[in-house]
């Protein structure tokens, strides 16, 4: 396999030397078309890109040029910034629902409702009225007599109390859960 060498015009050439070049290996020979030039293996500089070899300096002057050929070397030096730079970030949000039975503390009113029988009799009709946290709504009739008076017939008695039982609902328990992704812009 032939290594390229490509000088500071873009012409190319290909090493003949065996050994892999390096400052330590002395001289290479490069052979651009009919001719071969001797240069020092310092003088060869990697293309890290493209492969092969770059050298500085153009192959036709070194044809006219005398013995002692001066070749600049060259040196890299390394420059590291920091840019800002935006960054989008994608969210999604997704709801998940799962169902979960609970006891569920109520509270229910019952209602007693008592006749009670009175047969006394009144001269007015009574009101509805409560009596130590019971409702009573007295229910009067006439009665024929050899006259006419108002006898309390009975009384309707409704009791309201407050009962608190226990009793199995389900409920709907809903979670969110997030994806973050980066976009880079």
């Amino acid at each position: 396999m032939e290594t390229s060498v490509v000088d500071k015009e873009g012409v190319h050439g290909r090493l003949l030397t065996e050994a892999r070049p390096t400052a330590a290996t002395g001289q290479i020979t490069i052979a651009v078309g009919e001719r071969r030039i001797t240069l020092p293996a310092a003088a060869l500089r990697r293309r890290r890109w493209r492969g092969g070899y770059y050298v500085p300096v153009r192959f036709r002057d070194l044809d006219t040029a005398p013995e002692g050929v001066t070749i600049p070397v060259m040196e890299e030096q390394l420059r590291v910034e920091k840019h800002p730079r935006d960054e989008r970030v994608r969210v999604k949000k997704q709801v998940t629902s799962r169902d979960e039975w609970v006891e569920v503390p109520t509270i229910d009113e019952e209602v007693k409702i008592e006749r009670v029988a009175v047969n006394r009799e009144v001269d007015t009709p009574p009101e509805a009225h409560y009596e130590n946290g019971t409702f009573v709504i007295p229910l009067i009739e006439e009665v024929v007599v050899t006259r006419k008076r108002l006898v309390l017939r009975e009384e309707l008695r409704i009791t309201k109390r407050r009962v608190e039982k226990r009793r199995r609902e389900k409920v709907t328990l809903h979670r969110e859960d997030v994806t973050v992704n980066k976009d880079r812009a």
